[in-house]
C-alpha cells in the first residue's frame, strides 16, 4: 500500500490526457465520466489527487467564487472514483486528506468510507442498472408486462428510430423538459452541448430520437464505454408519451447493442416515477454515496441562488 506522503494534488494542465484515459480504462471504477474529455467539458476546473507513480488518482471538480473555494459534484456525472491499476491497492483516507481545504465540499463516490470528518452529511443514493442477457431472445422476458405492452403499442403506431444532432437534442429537451428543471441554467445547457460534441468527436456517444410520422417525439443520448452503455439525458413529447416512444427507444438501443455490451446503466434517479420506468426494464437499484462537508455562509448561498435564476 502507498503511504500518505506519496499523494499530491495535480492540476489539469499537468495531466497527460492519454495517460489519464489509460488509467480510467484500466481501473475497475473508471467510468465514461472520468475520461479527460468528459471532465474538461463538465467542470469549470478539475484536478486530481495522485500518487507519485500516477497509478492511483481521485479526480475532483472545483470553483473559486466570491472569495470562496468549493469542491463540487458537477452536473452530468454520477460520482468521482478512486482510479487505480488492478494490481494497486489505494489508501482511501490519505487520498481524501490530500484534497485541498475547501469552505464546502460535495463529493459522490461509488462506495462508503471507513471514516470521514465529524459533521459530514453522508447519504446513500441509488441508480439503476441492468445486466444484459447473452441472447437477444432472452430480453423480452426480463421486461415487465407493461413494458412489453408499451413496446408493442409503439411498434403498432409505426414509430421509427432516427439519428439526432446534439444541438437538436438540447432544443427538444429545453422545449419539453426545461420548465421542469429549474436548476438548469444557460451555462448548464452550454456545457451539455460541449459534452455531447466531445462525445461524438471521441466516438463514445450516440444521440438518437424517435419519430411518429416524421415528427420527432422523443430524444436520448447514450455513452458506450468498456462493457457498459450509459444513458445520460432524454425526454419525450406528450404525443411520444401517449405512444410509448421512450419504451420503444430504450428497447431499440438495448436490442442493437446487447451482443457487444454486458451492462445497461440507466443513469439512475431518486425520483420514484423515473426509477419505476427503469425497473420495468428489469433494472435493479445500485448504491452510491454522497458526502457533504461544510456549508457556505448566507451571502454566498444567496448569490448562488440568484445566479441560478
Amino acid at each position: 500500500m502507498s503511504s500518505e506522503q506519496e499523494y499530491r494534488i495535480v492540476h489539469r494542465k499537468e495531466i497527460d490526457a492519454d495517460k489519464w484515459d489509460a488509467l480510467v480504462a484500466d481501473s475497475s471504477q473508471g467510468m465514461i465520466y472520468h475520461m479527460s474529455f468528459y471532465l474538461d467539458a463538465i467542470c469549470e476546473n478539475w484536478s486530481a489527487v495522485m500518487n507519485v507513480s500516477g497509478d492511483i488518482a481521485l479526480p475532483f471538480a472545483w470553483k473559486r467564487r466570491y472569495g470562496y473555494f468549493n469542491i463540487y459534484q458537477p452536473f452530468f456525472s454520477r460520482y468521482q472514483a478512486f482510479l487505480h491499476r488492478p494490481d494497486v491497492a489505494p489508501d482511501l483516507i490519505p487520498i481524501l486528506k490530500t484534497l485541498p481545504e475547501a469552505h464546502d465540499m460535495h463529493l459522490c463516490l461509488p462506495q462508503t468510507l471507513p471514516a470521514y470528518p465529524e459533521g459530514t452529511l453522508a447519504e446513500k443514493w441509488v441508480y439503476q442498472l441492468k445486466k444484459l442477457p447473452e441472447q437477444h431472445s432472452e430480453l423480452p422476458g426480463t421486461y415487465s408486462e407493461n413494458t412489453r405492452r408499451m413496446i408493442r403499442k409503439a411498434t403498432d403506431a409505426g414509430l421509427r428510430m432516427c439519428d439526432v444532432q446534439p444541438d437538436e437534442l438540447i432544443r427538444f429537451f429545453r422545449k419539453e423538459k426545461g420548465a421542469d428543471i429549474a436548476e438548469f441554467r444557460d451555462d448548464d445547457y452550454s456545457r451539455l452541448l460541449q459534452l455531447l460534441l466531445a462525445g461524438k468527436k471521441n466516438n463514445k456517444l450516440k444521440v438518437v430520437g424517435v419519430t411518429n410520422q416524421q415528427e420527432l417525439v422523443a430524444v436520448a443520448c447514450f455513452w458506450f464505454f468498456k462493457d457498459r452503455i450509459t444513458y445520460l439525458k432524454g425526454t419525450t413529447s406528450e404525443k411520444g408519451r401517449s405512444t410509448g416512444a421512450m419504451f420503444y427507444l430504450f428497447d431499440q438501443v438495448i436490442l442493437q447493442s446487447s451482443s457487444e455490451y454486458k451492462i445497461f446503466d440507466f443513469g439512475g434517479s431518486r425520483i420514484p416515477s423515473i426509477a419505476t420506468f427503469y425497473h420495468r426494464f428489469g433494472a435493479i437499484d445500485q448504491d452510491y454515496f454522497s458526502f457533504t462537508i461544510g456549508r457556505p455562509p448566507a451571502h454566498v448561498r444567496m448569490l448562488r441562488k440568484l445566479l441560478r435564476k
